[in-house]
């Protein structure tokens, strides 16, 4: 009978334990999820800027194109 205690005991804190840790994962997972969409947000607005820097960078280009070509 005591055999039968210890056994449910152990399996029962075992138990508990396999549960902590899968919460533990899971909080984990959450925050990585939420670290990677905050990424996945600052690489888009960074590849705006990027694009409108560009084309600035085309226009300033070709409005220098232009002046130089009046000059000659």
């Amino acid at each position: 009978m005591n055999d039968i205690v210890f056994k449910v005991g152990r399996l029962s804190r075992q138990a508990g334990e396999e549960g902590a840790e899968r919460r533990n994962a899971e909080k984990k997972l959450e925050e990585l999820e939420t670290k990677l969409e905050r990424s996945e947000n600052e690489n888009e607005s960074l590849r705006q800027k990027l694009d409108k820097l560009t084309k600035e960078r085309d226009s300033i280009a070709l409005e220098l194109k232009q002046l130089s070509t009046d000059v000659s």
